[in-house]
């Protein structure tokens, strides 16, 4: 996984909330991205789960290699981006934090952002080698 991107809230009007409606942005991408994929699974599938939802998982009988690969690459953009859509809401040190930070009163502004601070040193993995 990569790193946040920089946001300068300066540049908001209504500074708290508009970078928790930034910080949303991710895992709402993710969650779309992993419905449109869905929809386009269907489409390709004919529209149907068959007996059951995990006859999803089973390539189409009788198509061609190139609906097959298409299955599968929907497939596995359901998965990553469902999978990526929770762990990027984390509230330590991903968007999460942001998000809940609009809801902490400003008496304990100070403490969660020192709280967010220190979990984001100890999260990041430092540049020294591991072996002397």
């Amino acid at each position: 996984m990569g790193e946040a991107v920089p946001v300068n809230p300066t540049y908001f009007r209504h500074g708290k909330r508009d970078t928790m409606l930034v910080s949303l942005a991710g895992p709402l991408a993710n969650c779309a991205l992993g419905f449109l994929s869905f929809f386009f699974l269907m489409i390709i599938g004919g529209g149907s789960f068959g007996n059951s939802p995990m006859d999803l998982l089973s390539a189409p009988q009788g198509t061609s290699l190139l609906v097959i690969f298409a299955d599968r690459l929907l497939l596995s953009s359901i998965f990553i981006n469902l999978a990526l859509m929770p762990s990027i809401s984390c509230p330590c040190p991903l968007d999460g934090s942001k998000i809940l930070s609009a809801f902490i009163p400003p008496r304990h502004e100070p403490a969660y952002e020192n709280f967010v601070m220190r979990g984001r040193r100890s999260s990041s993995f430092s540049s020294s080698p591991v072996y002397s």
